[in-house]
């Protein structure tokens, strides 16, 4: 069952949480099957939901049959939501699964990451991920938002995303934003995608781009 804070809802399998800006968050070996967050307002991380203030590493992560359900207007990481909020530690993601997750919002249009929502205030690494039969209004496969006023990169290697699809039309595979005037980069080796629409890899704004 997810965390619940008020309206909020957090993490339909599992729930991290690491305030910590000295010791490192680190997951290996983890599946979760069949979990659903469900809440009247926002809801985050259907399978997980990780907040950490510190370095992440996440390997060998598989993620099956997930949910992010509001009946409001936010819902976002239908698998995982990933929050670091760490202004000099990175996000490193390392053989990450996800099959058959999705954000759902019956009262509005700002579900996102069907299959993993990512928010960062530093650089990210992500190797070795696939994402299939996934849902959200944005960012069927993923989304990926930056949240900090410099220059950053999301460096993304072995990437498959396929059977993706999204209410907007837009950005099957990815939707990437930045929330403040400074650039995000999205450098993707390796990319394969397949049944994610004609508009599958999608910038929020002027100061999103696809090198």
């Amino acid at each position: 069952e997810a965390a619940s804070s008020g309206s909020f809802s957090y993490g339909g399998g599992v729930y991290i949480y690491n305030f910590s800006t000295q010791q490192p968050t680190i997951i290996t070996g983890l599946t979760i099957e069949d979990a659903t967050a469900t809440g009247p307002s926002d809801v985050y991380g259907g399978g997980a939901y990780i907040y950490v203030r510190g370095a992440l590493s996440l390997e060998t992560v598989k993620i099956t049959g997930t949910e992010t359900a509001s009946s409001g207007q936010y819902s976002r990481g239908g698998g995982l939501y990933i929050n670091n909020a760490s202004i000099s530690q990175t996000t490193i993601v390392t053989c990450l699964t996800i099959t058959d997750a999705k954000a759902t919002a019956t009262g509005g249009t700002y579900n996102l990451g069907g299959g993993a929502y990512i928010v960062f205030r530093t650089n990210i690494s992500l190797d070795d991920v696939t994402i299939r039969e996934v849902e959200a209004y944005w960012g069927g496969g993923l989304s990926l938002t930056s949240s900090t006023d410099t220059t950053l990169y999301a460096n993304i290697n072995n990437l498959t995303i396929t059977d993706a699809s999204t209410g907007s039309g837009k950005s099957g595979a990815i939707y990437a934003s930045s929330s403040y005037p400074a650039y995000l980069y999205v450098n993707i080796t390796n990319g394969e995608y397949d049944n994610c629409g004609s508009d599958y890899l999608f910038a929020g704004n002027v100061n999103t781009s696809f090198p």
